[in-house]
């Protein structure tokens, strides 16, 4: 029978068997044989007369695995647009889930631990996990302290941990997500290789995930100009050609588009027409068409 506090003794427990016999019914402590000394009774321990012959005995184990917590880490998203599959970019959010998997029993303190070398973490969230629902409980919240948002690994303690579930492990899982950000950091140099793991930790014995590698890219930069030309301002020309001094500048009223047409030429002083304003001369060196 394997008690609900069993974790305590590790993953597993190992149960031994032993068992030894005599070669002869009843005990005989001295020789039978009045020519050898060792005409004696074999047994199963060497401490009997007969010595090193007392071989009659043999052993047998069995292994029960107690503690069948596990963990499993994936990466579940990224904020940036530039990057593919595990490249990730300095800046750039991911998120993960860690799916911890523990054994049933009154399990006393668990602790899931994200291993996020150089990732400062920005928020965190509990959930659920697996095919069905979680079949355990545990005293309060997750206690998650302030100095883990700094680049630490990031603990998350379940006091009190008691698991009573059904056939099978689907209601043994629940989850933890992280979102983390990649900070920058002289380490984080395009071409590195970011690993990272989740852990869980059941009764004092750690259970690691395999790990989770990502890529830093160098950044995208992207740069977007706009140009709004204003039309240059209108004015009244005289019959000599100069502009007349009793009308000011009109101020433009919608953008101007740098397009116009030759309407007529005369003598050496072409004059031109922009697309909403009256003909005006056209500046020296203009030719007509």
């Amino acid at each position: 029978m394997i008690r609900d506090d069993a974790t305590s003794h590790g993953p597993s427990v190992t149960n031994t068997a032993r068992v030894t016999w005599t070669s002869l019914p009843g005990t005989h402590s001295s020789s039978l044989s009045p020519y050898t000394p060792l005409g004696v009774e074999r047994t199963g321990s060497t401490s009997d007369a007969g010595g090193s012959a007392n071989t009659y005995n043999t052993s047998g184990s069995a292994t029960v695995a107690v503690n069948t917590s596990a963990v499993t880490k994936s990466l579940t998203g990224t904020s940036a647009t530039h990057t593919a599959g595990s490249q990730v970019t300095i800046g750039e959010t991911t998120d993960f889930t860690l799916a911890v998997t523990v054994p049933d029993g009154d399990l006393g303190t668990v602790t899931v631990t994200d291993v996020l070398p150089g990732w400062p973490c920005l928020r965190t969230g509990i959930g659920h996990a697996g095919s069905g629902s979680f079949a355990g409980t545990w005293t309060g919240s997750p206690a998650l302290f302030a100095a883990q948002m700094s680049g630490n690994n990031v603990n998350f303690v379940f006091e009190d941990m008691s698991v009573s579930s059904g056939p099978g492990t689907s209601d043994n899982t629940f989850g933890v997500t992280i979102t983390a950000r990649v900070a920058d950091v002289p380490g984080n140099q395009a071409g590195t290789t970011l690993s990272n793991i989740g852990r869980v930790t059941v009764a004092g014995t750690q259970f690691n995930s395999p790990p989770v590698d990502l890529t830093v890219v160098v950044p995208a930069l992207s740069v977007t100009k706009s140009f709004t030309p204003m039309r240059p301002p209108q004015t009244t020309l005289s019959p000599s050609g100069s502009p007349s001094p009793t009308r000011a500048p009109r101020p433009p009223t919608t953008p101007w588009s740098p397009t116009w047409s030759t309407v007529r030429c005369s003598g050496m002083s072409p004059r031109i027409r922009w697309p909403d304003g009256p003909p005006q001369r056209s500046p020296r060196g203009t030719t007509c068409s």
